[in-house]
Protein backbone atom coordinates (compact mmCIF):
# COMPACT_ATOMS: atom_id res chain seq x y z
CA UNK A 1 0.00 0.00 0.00
CA UNK A 2 3.34 2.49 0.85
CA UNK A 3 4.44 1.67 -2.79
CA UNK A 4 1.15 2.54 -4.57
CA UNK A 5 0.87 5.75 -2.85
CA UNK A 6 4.60 6.77 -3.27
CA UNK A 7 4.47 6.04 -7.19
CA UNK A 8 0.82 7.97 -6.73
CA UNK A 9 2.43 11.01 -4.80
CA UNK A 10 5.04 10.88 -7.41
CA UNK A 11 3.31 10.88 -10.33
CA UNK A 12 1.32 14.32 -8.91
CA UNK A 13 3.92 15.91 -8.10
CA UNK A 14 5.22 15.60 -10.84
CA UNK A 15 2.40 16.39 -12.92
CA UNK A 16 1.99 20.02 -10.41
CA UNK A 17 5.69 20.64 -10.92
CA UNK A 18 5.47 20.44 -14.99
CA UNK A 19 2.79 23.73 -14.05
CA UNK A 20 4.59 25.25 -11.84
CA UNK A 21 8.38 25.09 -13.03
CA UNK A 22 9.41 26.65 -16.08
CA UNK A 23 10.19 24.11 -18.73
CA UNK A 24 13.80 24.61 -19.96
CA UNK A 25 13.46 23.04 -23.23
CA UNK A 26 9.87 24.80 -24.12
CA UNK A 27 11.72 27.93 -23.48
CA UNK A 28 15.00 27.43 -25.29
CA UNK A 29 12.20 26.50 -28.41
CA UNK A 30 10.70 29.74 -27.63
CA UNK A 31 13.86 31.87 -27.39
CA UNK A 32 15.10 30.19 -30.36
CA UNK A 33 11.63 31.38 -32.39
CA UNK A 34 11.50 34.73 -30.83
CA UNK A 35 15.25 35.35 -32.24
CA UNK A 36 14.32 34.24 -35.60
CA UNK A 37 10.61 36.66 -34.97
CA UNK A 38 13.66 39.41 -34.33
CA UNK A 39 15.46 39.00 -37.39
CA UNK A 40 12.30 38.74 -39.77
CA UNK A 41 11.23 41.61 -38.02
CA UNK A 42 14.27 43.63 -38.38
CA UNK A 43 13.63 43.28 -42.31
CA UNK A 44 10.54 45.60 -42.43
CA UNK A 45 10.29 49.06 -42.66
CA UNK A 46 6.96 51.41 -42.69
CA UNK A 47 3.94 51.10 -42.13
CA UNK A 48 1.50 50.94 -38.76
CA UNK A 49 -0.80 49.61 -36.61
CA UNK A 50 -2.63 50.35 -33.56
CA UNK A 51 0.19 50.43 -31.19
CA UNK A 52 2.77 51.24 -33.14
CA UNK A 53 3.69 54.01 -36.03
CA UNK A 54 6.37 52.24 -37.58
CA UNK A 55 7.68 49.08 -38.00
CA UNK A 56 11.16 50.36 -36.70
CA UNK A 57 9.35 51.45 -33.37
CA UNK A 58 7.71 47.75 -33.07
CA UNK A 59 11.50 46.35 -33.75
CA UNK A 60 13.06 48.57 -30.71
CA UNK A 61 9.98 47.47 -28.62
CA UNK A 62 9.94 43.41 -29.33
CA UNK A 63 13.62 44.11 -29.14
CA UNK A 64 13.46 45.42 -25.70
CA UNK A 65 10.84 43.41 -24.48
CA UNK A 66 12.95 39.80 -26.08
CA UNK A 67 16.04 41.09 -23.86
CA UNK A 68 13.96 41.38 -20.51
CA UNK A 69 12.53 37.65 -21.39
CA UNK A 70 15.95 36.30 -21.69
CA UNK A 71 17.47 38.39 -18.29
CA UNK A 72 14.76 37.12 -16.12
CA UNK A 73 15.31 33.56 -17.61
CA UNK A 74 18.88 34.26 -17.10
CA UNK A 75 17.92 35.17 -13.45
CA UNK A 76 15.73 32.13 -13.32
CA UNK A 77 12.78 33.82 -13.04
CA UNK A 78 9.90 33.28 -14.88
CA UNK A 79 9.19 35.84 -17.38
CA UNK A 80 6.19 37.89 -18.10
CA UNK A 81 5.06 37.07 -21.58
CA UNK A 82 1.57 38.63 -21.80
CA UNK A 83 3.01 41.93 -23.73
CA UNK A 84 5.02 39.51 -26.51
CA UNK A 85 1.64 37.10 -26.48
CA UNK A 86 -0.43 40.24 -27.60
CA UNK A 87 1.59 41.28 -30.21
CA UNK A 88 1.53 37.43 -31.99
CA UNK A 89 -1.95 37.44 -31.21
CA UNK A 90 -3.48 37.15 -35.29
CA UNK A 91 -4.85 39.93 -36.25
CA UNK A 92 -2.32 42.00 -33.76
CA UNK A 93 1.04 44.55 -34.43
CA UNK A 94 3.07 41.30 -35.73
CA UNK A 95 0.67 40.56 -38.49
CA UNK A 96 0.38 44.59 -38.82
CA UNK A 97 4.30 44.45 -40.23
CA UNK A 98 5.11 41.18 -41.28
CA UNK A 99 1.93 40.13 -43.17
CA UNK A 100 1.86 36.67 -45.08
CA UNK A 101 5.87 36.19 -44.37
CA UNK A 102 5.12 36.24 -40.74
CA UNK A 103 2.28 34.39 -40.38
CA UNK A 104 3.63 30.60 -40.09
CA UNK A 105 6.27 31.33 -37.17
CA UNK A 106 3.67 33.90 -35.44
CA UNK A 107 1.15 30.69 -35.71
CA UNK A 108 4.12 28.65 -34.18
CA UNK A 109 5.42 30.91 -31.02
CA UNK A 110 1.87 32.05 -30.33
CA UNK A 111 0.75 28.35 -29.61
CA UNK A 112 3.91 28.84 -27.33
CA UNK A 113 3.27 31.52 -25.94
CA UNK A 114 -0.28 30.56 -25.17
CA UNK A 115 1.08 27.14 -23.31
CA UNK A 116 3.82 29.19 -21.47
CA UNK A 117 2.36 32.48 -20.27
CA UNK A 118 0.88 32.89 -16.59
Amino acid sequence: MLTKYKKLKTVFNNTILRFIKPDKDNFNNLISDLNDAEKLLSEFNGGYSNHFSSADEFYKAYSTELKKIKADLNNKKYPDLNLMYGWFLPTSDWDDFTGLDGMKLANKISKKLERLKK
